[in-house]
């Protein structure tokens, strides 16, 4: 009951902040923003986008390669659209992860492992984001607003700190309400697959997660070029991991409405309309449920796939 109600208070934030930023904007100047088009740019990021999604499933290659977990980088590639998928179109925007973590021990019979890249994944992933979006406001905080400057801080110290008590496995232990848990043999075979990154493995990982926020940050400043908006793509190597960040906060359904309102507030700090900024983030929303539909429908061949080899043994 718990869960419905939260799902139910995540919408009901989506749409009431969606119907905000377009009253203010407009909904017809939102509208007339995006006539005229330009679709080569939009090809253009539209390409970006998918690679971003290649490039984080090569992410997720490296912590696994550190568990020595074997699986081709294809099927991650697969399995990465798949769990996009999911997490686009599910309300909680984590149940990608739970279907990625279950496919994966099923295919590599490690679920331990399984869980722990996953996580990993998710973890490098958003500290990569927040690194970036750090890096970026020493030259651009006047941009930034100052609380969604402190929520970007105090989330990266979150997940350092976080990132450090799961590894003290002992401190776990020595706890007098979860340590009976953490004493469980599945909760340490897990524990032990966290603690088998190397250093290198992780520097590599969170490399490819800057490498990929730069990505998206290009698809984002296709877009704009596609709406005929022409500013400094610095601007975006700035604002995209901000927008990142912010919006992977479990608040809103995926991000809606919560997306909408930031690339309002932040892009027209630089010279671009409202209109303008509420198409980019419309259009990047729109790029995003593609990706998603490209992951659902390898899902669905997959489960074809896998119907059609049991029929064949079973005859």
């Amino acid at each position: 009951m718990k869960k419905k109600l939260l799902n139910l208070l995540k919408i009901v934030l989506s749409l009431g902040l969606l119907a905000l930023v377009l009253l203010s904007v407009g909904v017809q100047d939102a509208l007339d923003a995006l006539q005229g088009l330009d679709w080569r740019y939009l090809v253009v990021a539209f390409v970006l986008f998918q690679a971003g999604l290649v490039i984080r499933a090569y992410r997720w290659r490296v912590l696994l390669q550190a568990l020595d977990v074997a699986v081709s980088y294809g099927r991650l590639v697969v399995l990465y659209f798949v769990g996009f998928f999911f997490n686009t179109f599910l309300p909680s925007g984590f149940g990608g992860d739970v279907v990625k973590m279950f496919e994966l021990s099923q295919h590599s019979h490690q679920g331990a492992e399984a869980v722990s890249g996953v996580l990993a994944d998710r973890i490098v992933g958003l500290l990569a984001s927040c690194l970036l979006a750090l890096g970026g406001l020493i030259f651009g905080f006047r941009l930034v607003p100052l609380p969604v400057t402190g929520v970007i801080a105090a989330l990266t110290l979150a997940i350092l700190g976080g990132g450090w008590i799961l590894l003290q496995r002992d401190l776990w232990e020595r706890l007098p309400l979860i340590g009976r848990l953490a004493r469980q043999e599945r909760v340490r075979k897990w524990s032990t697959a966290m603690l088998a990154y190397d250093g290198r493995s992780l520097l590599k990982a969170l490399l490819v997660g800057l490498g990929f926020s730069v990505v998206l940050a290009g698809a984002n400043f296709c877009v704009a070029l596609a709406l005929g908006v022409r500013i400094s793509p610095l601007y975006f190597i700035l604002f995209v991991p901000v927008i990142g960040t912010v919006t992977a906060l479990p608040i809103s359904l995926n991000g809606l409405g919560v997306r909408e309102s930031i690339y309002v507030a932040l892009f027209t700090q630089v010279g671009v309309r409202a209109p303008q900024a509420m198409a980019m983030s419309l259009i990047i929303y729109i790029l995003r449920l593609c990706s998603g539909a490209i992951g659902g429908v390898l899902y669905a061949a997959s489960g074809a796939r896998g119907l059609a080899t049991q029929s064949e043994q079973a005859k």
